[in-house]
């Protein structure tokens, strides 16, 4: 094989050393790097032997692939389909080759290690056993399988912690049209940081993972609310981007987080946000070392800088960037991710991991761009791809070139010619041109070559395209769960888009009959009108709308048969409400941000007798119920009767003093009396007057007890962290009870409210797979919501 004529390092050592001598201290020093790696790729572009090399690898490789018989004749492009990969063999071979990858773009590993292989072994053997169980075909791999890794590890107080993280910033990446991506990266950070602390320490104990994963959580912040909030957030004009991105880089500089700037719109989205970011900015310099927190800041500004400097140039501008003006950003920011990572979980400085991985980063920012090309162009981004691609004349070689330049520097000099690694690079390197030409066509493909994607050595072309014409291999297990990921957060958004929208048109339904008609005998009455008023004042109306959903589709109802059963429901539930907030009872003087009933009418019996009269009128409405069978209608007149009595006891047992000894079943068993039972009568009643077995009713009222309690202790947990104005009530008005909070704590309610949320969705999965789509958003709206 021909040797590199240039002065190129003679081996690792003396590459190693040359990175070294290049310190982060200050941007303009990390850019010093970047020029470094920069020159050395323009050696190999300008040496005719660089490609010829390269193709000899190719060609290799190739053969290779050939004799070897495919592990998966029919391409794997599923998670469903790896159950065609029945032999263990073939199914190591699959899972290694993504793991093997893995860890040296995410770890900065080197397969010629034998204990990197030992433990590369280890994961490869633990997804296989992994495999050969039968995941829950109607759930999400992640999603299915995260909670018993983290009982596992004894981290699931950090899981579920996390769980409500995520769901808080769904909802700021919705606000911003950047749900799917912002959560993508925000959870791909987290797993990788994660990764690296269980390969540096396998035996991480639960206590140094907690803090790993909130680390996680913390770093990931930065790439979707710096980057893409000042790419583009509606809420910031280009002033206000300057403003917000000082605010963040003096932070970074010092280590101490800057005020949020005077905006000329500070939206409550970004007051959000801003006050997010100080915690993670907080949290991360609290509890990392001195050493590790001065190096994270260091880098994490040597980041942003890159990010901006990338942000602020725009093709349309037509400015004259020559290559390395281009590179060394892209450089400095596709490194200084995997970077930072690190030093989240280690104090030590390793060269080699640090050299390795910052040369790696523009190879995977590369294979990225290439398939970004076409979106790139249109959202006017500058690459060197596109701005080669604008103005060819400006630039004396193309950048694919030092694409190639970059494959044959990683492959020979910094991971040696390993004959692993080189596989490993060859194959994603032709896999990305597929991605590129499935993705744009094949015409659009053939113009780019011609126009970009070429390196002037006709073999070595020539060689890459009937590499890209051959059949593809399988999707990586890395693209699978990515696709899986991808698809976890599209099913939630069309979950969520289904329960808004049928939501909001069953309470629409609810309401259009809520009116309470003055007495026909007595037609000045005014409690019709306090009726009114306190039906009026809002709410989620949760039982009545799971009343009327459950009857429609589970029983086949129409909406006559559902408005009587519902309007019941909620003249009942208002009912308790107004007795709920008496000064005898929680004492409230404000419910959904107006004024109480006794408060609004300034008269505790008005509130009393208000509560009788809708009560009374509940019976009225229920006993009137025409469209099912009398006997069906009695025995949901008897049930209601029975569970308002049981509701009144759990009132009681409610208002005891706190000093009564109790046991955490008890405590639960006056949640259920008291909040369960009313949600027991929305699922039982539906069945009643369906005429349902004691089996079926039997799954409901436990579906109640799960889903009850659960509402309860989210009410009691927002009773203390809650936001006053979104609840429209004051907080901390169960100062005077024993709630689960005070008996647990908030960490272990919190716990205990998932618990009863998981049992909830295994009786939905078990006995009414046919509710799914409606009740699992349902849950999460009940475990996640803020008011």
């Amino acid at each position: 094989m021909a040797k590199i004529s240039t002065s190129l390092s003679q081996n690792k050592a003396d590459a190693i050393e040359q990175y070294q001598r290049l310190d982060f201290q200050v941007y303009e020093q990390a850019a010093g790097k970047a020029r470094w790696y920069f020159k050395t790729l323009e050696q190999l572009v300008s040496d005719n032997v660089t490609l010829t090399i390269l193709a000899n690898d190719f060609s290799d490789w190739a053969s290779k692939q050939k004799s070897e018989a495919s592990f998966a004749d029919t391409p794997i492009e599923n998670w469903s389909m790896l159950q065609k990969l029945q032999a263990d063999r073939d199914m190591s071979a699959y899972y290694r080759k993504t793991v093997q990858y893995l860890f040296i773009r995410d770890l900065g590993k080197d397969l010629n290690n034998r204990q990197t292989n030992e433990y590369i072994e280890e994961t490869v053997a633990s997804l296989v056993k992994y495999s050969r169980k039968s995941p829950d075909k109607d759930e999400s791999l992640v999603e299915t399988n995260l909670h018993s890794w983290a009982q596992k590890h004894g981290i699931e107080t950090t899981y579920h912690w996390l769980l409500l993280k995520l769901s808080e910033m769904r909802e700021l990446f919705h606000a911003h049209d950047a749900e799917s991506e912002g959560m993508r990266k925000l959870v791909k950070i987290i797993a990788g940081v994660v990764m690296h602390k269980l390969v540096e320490n396998p035996n991480t104990d639960s206590t140094t993972l907690d803090a790993t994963i909130r680390l996680g959580y913390c770093y990931g912040l930065t790439y979707p609310f710096i980057d893409d909030l000042l790419d583009c957030s509606p809420d910031l004009n280009e002033h206000d981007k300057q403003l917000f991105s000082q605010a963040l880089r003096e932070s970074l500089q010092t280590g101490t987080v800057s005020p949020l700037p005077k905006l000329s719109k500070t939206s409550a989205t970004i007051k959000r946000i801003y006050h997010e970011l100080k915690w993670a900015f907080e949290y991360i310099r609290d509890h990392l070392s001195a050493i590790q927190s001065q190096q994270f800041f260091k880098r994490a500004y040597v980041f942003f800088e890159a990010q901006a400097i990338d942000r602020d140039r725009r093709l349309s501008e037509n400015q004259s960037l020559d290559l390395e003006a281009l590179f060394l950003p892209v450089m400095l920011k596709s490194a200084g991710c995997r970077l930072i990572a690190r030093d989240l979980i280690s104090s030590e400085i390793n060269t080699e991991f640090e050299y390795r991985t910052f040369c790696f980063g523009i190879y995977n920012q590369f294979n990225d761009d290439i398939k970004d090309i076409f979106d790139d162009l249109a959202e006017d981004n500058i690459t060197p791809y596109t701005s080669y691609l604008n103005a060819p004349e400006q630039h004396d070689v193309s950048p694919y070139q030092y694409y190639w330049a970059v494959v044959y520097y990683l492959v020979h000099e910094v991971y040696q010619n390993d004959a692993q690694t080189k596989a490993l690079f060859m194959e994603r390197c032709i896999n990305a041109h597929r991605s590129l030409k499935q993705k744009v066509g094949e015409q659009q493909y053939f113009e780019l070559r011609k126009k970009l994607l070429f390196t002037n050595d006709k073999t070595f072309d020539e060689l890459i395209d009937s590499l890209v014409e051959q059949p593809a291999p399988s999707a990586w297990f890395d693209k699978l769960v990515s696709q899986e990921v991808a698809a976890m957060f599209k099913t939630k958004r069309e979950q969520q888009h289904y329960f808004t929208t049928t939501y909001g048109s069953l309470v629409g339904k609810v309401e259009n009959h809520l009116h309470v008609k003055p007495l026909k005998r007595y037609s000045s009455g005014v409690l019709a009108d306090v009726s009114n008023y306190a039906l009026t004042s809002g709410g989620k109306r949760l039982r009545s709308v799971l009343a009327y959903y459950l009857g429609q589709q589970l029983y086949g109802f129409s909406d006559e048969q559902c408005q009587d059963m519902s309007t019941m429901l909620e003249y009942m539930h208002t009912a308790s409400l107004i007795i709920d907030d008496l000064p005898s009872q929680d004492n409230a003087d404000t419910r959904r941000g107006k004024p109480t009933v006794h408060v609004k009418y300034k008269s505790q019996a008005t509130a009393e007798l208000s509560s009788v009269y809708l009560m009374m009128r509940a019976v009225e409405v229920q006993a009137q119920i025409t469209s099912h069978k009398a006997q069906a209608v009695l025995s949901s007149l008897t049930y209601a009767a029975n569970t308002t009595q049981l509701i009144c006891e759990g009132q009681l047992e409610d208002l005891q003093p706190t000093s009564k000894a109790l046991t955490i079943e008890q405590l639960e068993s006056t949640y259920w009396l008291k909040t369960g039972l009313a949600l027991e009568a929305a699922l039982v009643i539906p069945a009643l007057l369906a005429e349902q077995d004691e089996i079926h009713i039997s799954h409901l009222k436990r579906l109640a007890k799960h889903i009850g309690m659960a509402f309860q202790i989210k009410d009691d947990l927002l009773d203390i962290t809650g936001d006053a104005e979104q609840l429209g009530k004051p907080l901390d008005q169960d100062a005077d009870k024993l709630t689960i909070i005070e008996f647990l704590g908030d960490e272990q309610a919190t716990n205990r409210m998932f618990e009863h949320y998981y049992e909830s969705l295994k009786i939905i999965n078990d006995h009414m797979p046919e509710l799914k789509a409606f009740m699992r958003p349902l849950l999460n709206f009940i475990i996640y919501r803020h008011h």
